[in-house]
């Protein structure tokens, strides 16, 4: 067995190694590009593809680009949560673009030979009107071209087919066809509203009318279900915690490791742009009408001009401004961040990239005037000021790699010791905690053990164990364990009792219920609660049951709803007792209430609209399907193997 120090050796060996091999591939990859790119360095030769839809290739720069593109989206959307969050959004995600590229590909396609255009004309307005709103400006736009790594051309072609795609999809919208009759029957069911009333019939109401069962009947269930009374296997231990957060001290940490880490993690440390501004707030007053709100719009519009032409930001604030909170003090915001504020705002205060007033910003409440004093762009942040954040990342990192190490020779001296984990533990300096009891499998002597206990029941005949608990080492003695038996009748008899007699109310309710079903369907006017009463048992209610409301064991049961959402008038009462688990159920309908005319043509339209939508993207992935089928497709696994 290796000693402690020959480990813990090993596992700064292996780091070592890691980082030497990974600058080995750095500098591979460094050769690799000046292989592509290098005139004189070695002759020309073609990047390999990525992806391959029949003639169409996107070569691994390209997919490289679509990846950095979304997580740059999702850093800016969610600022300092990026980090927390990353793990998950990014999970398969080039499983998740290498579909959305080759979508992209079938369906300009498809647009094209449908005989749709995005001519240069149609271009220019996007590009003017929406990706430059505020003005077009050439070296914003170089600027902007230089961030996300394309060329005009190829920035442009991609609006081009983004705006086909969006042609093919308003195309298959419109033509989709929405039957009135069938969007009508299901918005009027949906909205329909029931007043239910109903009878539980359970076997524990039954049970004391149940006559305690003779020995035989006790005897002949013990033995048909004496496989159900047997013990499961359990055990008593005494155990050490090994938790990493408790060892980080053992992770030794050269300067080397922290300035790899940030050079080869340098997107954790990026930062987005954030403005400091001031602002002018101006709203529209209470129930304001169009009139109202056309004299806020002018009297912002004549304020964002005084503003412009140099007058003092901090008196017109002052002067007119709505938000009492910085109104005195010159309308002072301090510092945003790129992602704090709405759209809006956002696109006219960060599309400046520089001091200034910042365009008229019109609100869901009214204008909005901001002068921006300081811009500061995104960047990195510098190594010296995220030394100490980088060495406890690392330290997180491999402290459980190095916590089971060491854990792994402390186990080694328990077991040489002759010792108790108790008598270990405290001349070790270790914290030893015990079990309350026997555990069976499913029981962890705390919630951060989970599965501890199952591990030391796999080898019970092990007495000293060591074992992990997804980052935590766990030693362990074993005390006492008990191994599993069918206990004699004697032991379980009061258990085997109460069985039977349940056993016996499921037969007495299950009559009951029929008895009831077969009474109200005799009576001229059938009215459950007259014969609920008659039998002195409880109605229970739903009042305003809609189909979207109907959720839970009894009114989610898809029997249940079928028959509730289909009765046609009031005073209908269920034809049969349903049955959840042991227990019955018999329903009345009460009162329906019906949506009225005016509130069904407004869910109409409104639902037109999206069953439209609806419709085209399944006829959209149907398509796409049909183009999957019909073309060459190829993937390098090894895309789908890096996700």
């Amino acid at each position: 067995m290796d000693t402690l120090e020959e480990k813990i050796q090993m596992l700064k060996t292996i780091r070592k190694y890691r980082k030497s091999l990974i600058g080995v591939l750095a500098i591979a990859a460094i050769v690799l590009v000046m292989t592509g790119f290098g005139v004189n360095f070695v002759s020309f030769r073609e990047e390999p593809h990525a992806i391959q839809i029949d003639d169409v290739k996107i070569t691994y720069s390209d997919f490289q680009r679509e990846r950095r593109n979304v997580e740059d989206r999702y850093r800016v959307m969610l600022g300092e949560n990026y980090s927390k969050l990353a793990p998950t959004l990014l999970a398969n995600l080039n499983d998740r673009l290498v579909d959305q590229l080759i979508e992209n590909v079938l369906l300009k396609r498809e647009a094209t030979r449908l005989g749709l255009y995005v001519g240069k004309r149609q271009l220019r307005e996007i590009l003017f009107n929406q990706v430059f709103s505020h003005g077009f400006d050439a070296a914003q736009y170089q600027g902007f071209l230089n961030q996300i790594g394309m060329t005009a051309k190829e920035f442009e072609d991609r609006l081009a087919e983004d705006a086909l795609r969006s042609m093919l999809r308003g195309f298959i919208r419109d033509i989709s066809f929405v039957p009135q009759r069938e969007l009508r029957t299901l918005i009027e069911r949906n909205e329909t509203s029931y007043d239910v009333s109903y009878i539980e019939l359970s076997p524990a109401a039954f049970e004391e009318k149940v006559k305690s069962p003779s020995e035989d009947q006790i005897l002949a269930y013990y033995e048909n279900h004496a496989v159900e009374y047997e013990t499961k296997p359990a055990v008593s231990y005494d155990y050490v915690v090994f938790d990493p957060k408790d060892y980080k001290n053992l992770v030794e940490i050269q300067p080397e490791d922290i300035e790899f880490y940030y050079l080869d993690h340098k997107n954790e440390f990026k930062t987005v742009d954030k403005v400091k501004a001031r602002h002018i707030q101006l709203n529209y007053p209470a129930k304001a009408d169009p009139e109202a709100m056309l004299k806020v719009k002018k009297k912002a519009e004549d304020v964002h001009a005084r503003a412009a032409s140099g007058e003092d930001f901090a008196s017109l604030a002052l002067q007119f401004s709505d938000d009492i909170t910085t109104k005195t003090l010159g309308g002072d915001l301090g510092w945003i961040k790129r992602g704090e504020r709405d759209q809006a705002f956002e696109k006219a205060v960060f599309d400046m990239k520089s001091p200034g007033l910042a365009p008229l910003i019109e609100t869901d409440y009214g204008y909005e005037i901001v002068m921006v004093d300081e811009y500061v762009p995104p960047g990195v942040k510098k190594l010296e000021d995220v030394r100490q954040e980088i060495e406890e990342k690392i330290r997180t990192r491999e402290a459980p790699a190095f916590t089971a190490a060491y854990a792994e020779g402390v186990f080694d001296e328990f077991k040489k010791s002759g010792k108790s984990l108790k008598e270990f533990a405290v001349e070790k300096g270790l914290k030893v905690a015990s079990t309350p009891g026997l555990l069976e499998a499913v029981r962890d002597p705390e919630p951060r053990l989970k599965g501890v206990t199952r591990k030391i029941l796999d080898f019970p005949e092990e007495k000293k164990q060591l074992v992990d608990s997804g980052a935590l080492t766990v030693m362990a003695e074993i005390k006492e364990f008990r191994d599993s038996e069918i206990p004699a009748l004697e032991k379980v008899k009061d258990k085997v009792v109460a069985a039977v007699k349940h056993e016996k109310a499921k037969e007495l309710v299950k009559d009951e219920a029929e008895k009831i079903v077969k009474e109200l369907k005799a009576m001229k006017r059938r009215d459950l609660r007259a014969l609920a009463k008659a039998r002195n048992l409880t109605v229970r209610e739903r009042k305003a049951l809609r189909s979207a409301l109907a959720v839970g064991p009894v009114f989610g049961n898809s029997k249940i709803k079928d028959w509730l959402f289909n009765v046609a008038k009031a005073g209908d009462v269920s034809e049969e007792a349903y049955q959840i688990n042991d227990n019955y159920y018999i329903f009345a309908v009460e009162n329906i209430k019906r949506p009225a005319e005016k509130l069904l043509r407004e869910k109409m339209r409104s639902a037109e609209a999206t069953q439209k939508t609806q419709m085209a993207e399944l006829m959209l992935k149907a398509i796409v399907n049909r183009l999957k089928v019909r073309s060459k497709i190829d993937i390098d696994p090894n895309l789908l193997a890096e996700s």
